[in-house]
């Protein structure tokens, strides 16, 4: 399930991972996801594309909305963000993680949030949400 969640913000805007040489967006993680890695470097950069490749890592562009979505966002945001902060990473026993992290986009902030799972011996994301509603998506952590 994959959602993009944009309140206040909605109005605004409707291959092989790069991953950052350290952690992004946390300067000390206890453990770090590479396709959170990869999905968190690529929303700071304003790589949109990239970013939906590591969020959707089963259905690479099969989401028809999409296209619409990177467009929107490349339109809104062309240099990415000026900073992130992971918020909070947990990890359950055999293999759950989620991590929140927060955009600086010069006003509200945009928070992101990734839950991923192990399968086949990789951690993937399996569901994330977009929202400028930072509560909102704590309220999502299990």
């Amino acid at each position: 399930m994959r959602h993009l969640i944009l309140s206040g913000l909605a109005a605004v805007f409707l291959a092989t991972p790069v991953v950052a040489d350290r952690p992004v967006c946390d300067p000390n993680p206890r453990r770090t996801v590479e396709d959170f890695e990869t999905a968190k470097d690529a929303l700071l950069r304003g790589e949109f594309d990239r970013f939906f490749d590591a969020v959707q890592p089963f259905d690479r562009a099969a989401d028809p909305s999409r296209l619409r979505a990177v467009q929107r966002f490349e339109n809104t945001f062309p240099n990415g963000f000026r900073e992130c902060a992971s918020v909070v990473f947990r990890s359950e026993a055999p293999g759950l993680f989620q991590e929140i992290v927060l955009y600086d986009t010069g006003a509200q902030p945009l928070a992101l949030y990734l839950r991923g799972a192990r399968f086949r011996d990789e951690i993937r994301v399996i569901d994330f949400v977009l929202s400028d509603s930072p509560t909102e998506v704590v309220n999502l952590l299990q």
